[in-house]
């Protein structure tokens, strides 16, 4: 069985470097197709995905919103369009606001998109996100061939 989340569709991603120059042009949301996910219950994706993965030690920058004030970091909603953290992806599970497996994978893979587009390349939060995004993504293709 091939099954793993594809990747997200991505316009345009600057990775940090530069911070893309200031405000994104193209600011585009990562994208999981329809029917990418199989037959991964969204009660599976969140206790077998989110969870431990929350509980990881470098989610810790991922666990609740960006506190713009609180890290004076006043251009952050100027180039992070779409903000996520894990504990909003919890809510939403918990509220049941997710129709598809898809949509959770999308909202996932957004945290990880937006750390890196934000922090520059060999930042700690930059290379805490990729990191997860690995783990994540490592646990929902083995998820999907169980």
């Amino acid at each position: 069985l091939a099954l793993a989340c594809s990747r997200p569709l991505l316009l345009r991603r600057c990775g940090g470097e530069s911070r893309c120059g200031g405000a994104m042009s193209t600011y585009s949301r990562p994208q999981v197709p329809a029917g990418s996910c199989g037959a991964i219950s969204l009660r599976l994706a969140g206790r077998d995905l989110l969870k431990p993965i929350s509980k990881m030690d470098q989610a810790f920058y991922f666990l609740q919103p960006v506190d713009v004030v609180a890290l004076r970091i006043p251009d952050y909603p100027t180039i992070v369009r779409e903000p996520m953290d894990l504990g909003t992806i919890e809510k939403k599970l918990d509220a049941s606001s997710y129709a598809t497996t898809e949509e959770f994978v999308a909202d996932v893979k957004l945290v990880w998109y937006n750390a890196r587009l934000y922090n520059p390349v060999g930042s700690v939060v930059h290379e805490a996100a990729r990191a997860l995004e690995k783990a994540f993504d490592d646990r929902l293709q083995a998820l999907g061939r169980s």
